[in-house]
């Protein structure tokens, strides 16, 4: 047998505790052998304190074998409690409340459960240590059938109740347990004041934070740190700013006190002032946490601020926390907001351990950033690196998906998140309703919706859109009827699609019905709104309700003007659009490239070559020549006013013409006569790997038809169907009826109308009327009125028309 010196002295190395190595074993008494006990850090260690005890006979004292429980349980040895616990002769009620605690706080919950229901006549504390358990465990719903089920509560349990209720998102639940609580009789203490002040900073009720706030004072708790801090952070997650600098005004300022202030600032969009609270707080002499970074990092993110956002980035460097998970994941949605994604990537890199939170934020920014393929690989790659992706990851790469259009591996996504066992989430179903119906899929778009338990006005909302994205506007304002017989209550985002879906049908009293159920309805008004009023009352050629909603609006930035301008423009009203963007800059609006774009549609309908050649000038000036949107548009202006050279000069100036640049010059050639030209440039532009659309072919057949060359028209018609495997609309009709009717072949040209199945051919008639006349073929002419007049079409003109083809004119 070892000394007893010898042994305290390998205790003694063992566990490093400052404990007398040269003191006789049988002079230390019980209380001074449990404080080491409890100092224990590891297993080890509790293990030769355990053979020490073993050894001298200690095991035998009752109060000792508790210390070893407690300590084996902090080191999360469950096993070698029990095996101490199962020893103890009559255990106590204090050991089996501190073998509950073992086994729930571990894991083991169900070995605490049984525990706990063998244990002779347990006490609130024993009630409370198994209700810990349960909640920690997250099995709430248990917790609380516990919590009602337990004799008798003391202030412990109601505050983990009203806790784990808050925590878990029940924050109505949790302010009524806690008012319930007071008429139960009992007085919260300052923990139960902070966890009822979370709960209402996750439900943002302010009427009952301010309740809570002056029961605090009455309490006198109001001068505590802890609590002024909550106090400050419910005001500021509930939209007060004014109560939350009152607070922090009075509170003692900690470095936890000044980040919830900063936190309170930037939350309300008050980001200068965050800043500024950050700059004082450095002067007052204290040094910032990790929290305190991220606070500022994300004022600095929204101000787009690249040089104090850099020095923040180097003071998070002085301080050793480049590497931590919350920092470095602050970093990185910092510079993607900035949209340096080579600081991104060298931030993602630097830290040292990434969670969840830190993968999520670098596939955010790549997706808004419009690197899709790379954030689909980053999502891989988590699997291959054995990071488990949560409910955020796969709203992201589903997103990614559906700007790629790609099914294939959206499936696949879909796939994983079944197989993974994800929890429902309907941010999910959102994103696949989304996802689905971007890749023309509604069928499966349909079944996710119908397939979700709880459809709110977010669900509805994804769906309509989806139907709006595939050019159903009037199967969108069914799906909105639907909605609506349902009882759920249409938001701002259902009124803006619904004035959209109106805008593609140009329904103007389906446009009034809504706008009046939108007034009745009582939304506040926002832009968003404002801006779809706009162009639905313009898309509608209802200028007078344009001008009128415009003139409502208190202030008016370079979007409505622009919208107010391509209202003008689409109702026929180009002269006025030009008069509008000339007043847009008197009142010290400068336009951007959009409302550019939309005066030089108005110079292209009006044919006003010397206006446009202003606008390019000044578009150079501002170095958005390049800009695809404005190039198109610029070339089709040059091309309506007959400047084919200048056309062909402003395309020749694009690096990498897309299809609607492509568009813009073949009509350009194709609408000025140059037949040759069309052809030439249509073929490059197949070469560079460019398919053509429906646009690219109405300019084909006019080429066709103004050259005369009938069969090949007719082959260029064919191959658009059956090659390209396009829809033919009423444009290629009129083009091919055109360009038959100029070859005095009517018959045949009747023939086409009738067996293009097409919702509207009044203008192929019109068309064909027209060859008619120059033909003097009184029967078609007859044949065709009449088929115009079973369309329900009033116009006088070609009544006038065949009056004069039978009159000989």
């Amino acid at each position: 047998m070892r000394s007893s010196t010898s042994i305290v002295s390998g205790v003694n190395n063992a566990s490093r505790l400052s404990f007398p190595g040269n003191i006789n074993a049988s002079s230390i008494s019980a209380s001074e052998l449990g404080s080491f006990i409890k100092k224990a850090k590891s297993v080890h260690q509790g293990n030769l304190l355990h053979n020490y005890l073993l050894q001298y006979g200690h095991l035998e004292i009752t109060f000792l074998r508790n210390c070893l429980i407690e300590m084996y349980g902090n080191c999360g040895s469950a096993p070698d409690a029990r095996s101490v616990f199962d020893q103890t002769h009559n255990p106590n009620l204090y050991s089996y409340n501190l073998m509950i605690r073992t086994y729930a706080f571990n894991g083991y919950i169900q070995e605490a459960q049984n525990l706990f229901n063998k244990t002779p006549n347990p006490d609130v504390c024993t009630w409370n240590i198994i209700l810990k358990g349960f909640i920690e465990h997250g099995a709430l719903n248990v917790a609380h059938k516990t919590f009602e089920r337990m004799p008798c509560h003391n202030i412990v349990s109601w505050t983990a109740m009203i806790a784990a209720l808050a925590h878990n998102g029940c924050c109505q639940e949790a302010l009524q347990l806690f008012y319930c609580m007071y008429a139960h009789g009992f007085i919260a203490d300052k923990v139960t004041y902070m966890r009822a002040l979370d709960a209402c900073s996750s439900y943002c009720t302010l009427i009952q934070g301010q309740q809570i706030h002056a029961s605090i004072v009455e309490d006198g708790l109001a001068e505590d740190n802890m609590v002024g801090t909550s106090l400050i952070s419910m005001y500021g997650k509930c939209g007060n700013l004014a109560d939350a600098t009152c607070v922090f005004s009075r509170t003692k300022k900690d470095i936890i006190c000044w980040t919830a202030q900063i936190s309170a600032c930037a939350q309300n969009a008050y980001y200068e002032e965050a800043l500024i609270l950050f700059s004082e707080m450095l002067k007052a002499g204290l040094n910032p946490d990790i929290l305190t970074f991220v606070c500022a990092l994300d004022a600095c993110s929204s101000l787009l601020l690249l040089s104090e956002g850099r020095q923040m980035h180097a003071a998070i460097v002085a301080y050793g926390l480049e590497q931590h998970c919350l920092t470095g994941t602050a970093l990185v949605k910092y510079y993607g907001k900035c949209r340096m994604l080579l600081d991104v990537r060298s931030v993602f890199s630097a830290i040292a351990h990434c969670d969840i939170a830190s993968w999520n934020a670098l596939l955010t920014v790549l997706v808004e950033s419009e690197f899709n393929r790379d954030a689909l690989y980053l999502f891989w790659q988590m699997h291959v690196q054995y990071v488990k992706a949560d409910n955020i990851s796969y709203i992201c790469v589903l997103n990614a998906c559906s700007k790629l259009s790609a099914r294939e591996k959206g499936l696949e996504v879909h796939m994983a998140w079944i197989e993974h066992r994800m929890d429902g989430d309907a941010k999910i179903a959102n994103a696949l309703i989304n996802f689905y119906g971007k890749c023309g899929d509604l069928c499966s778009a349909h079944h996710v919706f119908y397939a979700l338990t709880y459809r709110d006005v977010v669900s509805w909302n994804t769906l309509i859109s989806v139907y709006l994205s595939n050019f159903l506007a009037k199967e969108a304002l069914i799906l909105l009827q639907d909605m609506l017989w349902t009882g759920i209550q249409a938001d701002n985002v259902t009124f803006i699609y619904a004035f959209d879906a109106c805008s593609a049908l140009a329904d103007l009293m389906m446009g009034h019905q809504i706008h009046t159920s939108f007034v009745e309805h009582g939304t506040v008004v926002d832009p968003m709104i404002q801006s779809a009023l706009l162009k639905m009352y313009g898309k509608c050629k209802s200028i007078h309700d344009a001008i009128y909603i415009f003139g409502k609006m208190e202030e008016t930035d370079v979007i409505l003007w622009t919208i107010l301008i391509g209202a003008h423009n689409d109702g026929g009203f180009s002269e006025e659009a030009l008069n509008l963007f000339n007043k847009m800059q008197l009142k010290g609006i400068q336009p951007d490239s959009t409302a550019y774009v939309c005066v030089l549609d108005a110079c292209a309908n009006l044919a006003a070559l010397q206006s446009g050649c202003k606008l390019h000038d000044a578009i150079q000036e501002k170095g958005w020549g390049n800009e695809p949107i404005v190039g198109s548009a610029l070339i089709h202006m040059y091309g309506n006013s007959g400047d084919i050279e200048k056309a062909e000069s402003v395309f020749r100036g694009l690096a990498e013409p897309n299809l609607a640049i492509w568009n813009a010059i073949i009509a350009g050639f194709a609408y000025n006569g140059h037949g040759k030209k069309t052809f030439i440039y249509f073929n490059e532009m197949l070469r560079t790997g460019v398919k053509p659309d429906e646009i690219s072919f109405v300019s084909i057949l006019t080429a066709c038809s103004h050259a005369g060359w009938i069969n090949h028209g007719k082959h260029c018609f064919i191959h658009m169907m059956y090659g390209y495997k396009l829809q033919h609309v009423e444009e290629h009709c009129v083009c091919i009826v055109d360009m038959l009717g100029r070859a005095g072949r009517l018959e045949e040209a009747e023939q086409i109308i009738q067996h293009l199945s097409l919702q509207n051919v009044s203008t192929a008639w019109l068309s064909l009327i027209g060859a008619c006349r120059y033909h003097n073929d009184q029967a078609c002419a007859w044949r065709a009125a009449k088929n115009l007049s079973k369309l329900g079409n009033h116009n006088s003109g070609p009544l006038l028309i065949l009056a004069g083809i039978f009159a000989g004119r």
